[in-house]
């Protein structure tokens, strides 16, 4: 490690520590680097800070840490800034919206939930907000039938638990939305269920006969990709 290596890992464990002594004297050194732009602010996240430093810094740094604070304090500062670079790094809870059953939320809660949400941008196009607290951030999206696998390909860690997937009725009433432009100018998902049923009442058989076509759709657009995909795999 060399010289700059040392300073620029002490300036961050200073900033990252509060550690004004320390902070003042290798501010003062010629051999700080990209860390002198950022060294008076107090308010950076220690994420922010790391990602400023070369490959030997970031390690120096882990190792301050290790040397003062002990190695469990090290081991758990060295995951948190590995899990800010994963897509799995994080949970993410994902959420029905009560005003539309097709919009979805995501929220994610954990102490690195800002830092991971800055270096990953947004999840099918949606973009993450904050609360004024680095441990929450939350985005919005739209379903489809594509978007979990999508996101889960993707390496997206999602939990479920409070989800639940739209009902027949629900495809039926974003249907009649489509055709019905009172509806689209009222923009109220369940003043238009209520008048697509004024108009074309469903019966629960109805219902259950919408929801085995769709799930045969689905089915079927699955055994195609699958299919297409041994297609490439075998080649011509």
């Amino acid at each position: 490690m060399d010289r700059s290596d040392i300073v620029n890992a002490f300036a961050a464990y200073a900033m990252i520590h509060d550690d004004e002594t320390m902070l003042y004297r290798t501010g003062r050194s010629q051999d700080l680097r990209r860390l002198r732009d950022v060294s008076t602010v107090k308010d950076q996240r220690p994420y922010e800070i790391l990602s400023c430093l070369e490959p030997g810094a970031l390690m120096g740094y882990f190792g301050l840490v290790d040397k003062f604070k002990g190695r469990e304090a090290a081991n758990e500062a060295f995951w948190e800034y590995a899990r800010v670079g994963w897509p799995w790094g994080v949970t993410v809870q994902v959420l029905n919206r009560d005003d539309n059953p097709f919009d979805v939320e995501f929220i994610v809660s954990d102490p690195i939930a800002e830092d991971w949400a800055d270096a990953h941008g947004s999840l099918d196009g949606g973009t993450w907000e904050g609360t004024g607290d680095p441990g929450f951030v939350y985005d919005t999206g739209y379903w489809h039938d594509k978007l979990f696998e999508k996101l889960q390909a993707e390496g997206y860690d999602l939990d479920f638990s409070q989800w639940s997937d739209p009902e027949p009725e629900d495809h039926a009433t974003a249907a009649h939305i489509a055709e019905c432009e009172d509806c689209q100018n009222t923009g109220d998902f369940d003043q238009a269920r209520e008048h697509m049923n004024e108009e074309h009442p469903l019966t629960v058989a109805a219902n259950e006969a919408l929801a085995d076509l769709a799930a045969d759709v689905i089915r079927r657009e699955r055994e195609e990709d699958e299919r297409q995909l041994w297609l490439a795999f075998e080649g011509p």
